[in-house]
């Protein structure tokens, strides 16, 4: 799998990350070696002081650059492996709230 990525041989894919490496595992096994249209898409939610997560995209997309440096990957890597399959949108949790109203 990281060699589908063009990850490093050393990268550690088992510890902090193995949900989003799991997740990349995934969407090999279907798009590539079973030729499945599948996409893999990363919801992140902005501005949940509940669980005092990031309060920007941005603040995400350093979190993003941190596990993609970790694991040896990034974004040019993965469109080449999954041809745009991997699809990344943040939603503010202040638009959901303010639907539900």
């Amino acid at each position: 799998m990281k060699r589908a990525v063009g990850s490093r041989a050393d990268a550690d894919w088992c510890t902090t990350s193995y949900q989003y490496t799991n997740r990349l595992a995934h969407l090999h096994f279907l798009r590539t070696l079973n030729r499945i249209p599948a996409y893999l898409v990363f919801v992140y939610l902005v501005g949940d002081a509940d669980m005092q997560g990031p309060k920007t995209a941005e603040e995400w997309a350093g979190a993003l650059r941190l596990v993609h440096a970790q694991l040896g990957v990034d974004d040019a890597r993965l469109a080449r492996a999954f041809g745009g399959g991997v699809v990344e949108i943040f939603v503010d949790v202040a638009d959901i709230t303010a639907a539900t109203v």
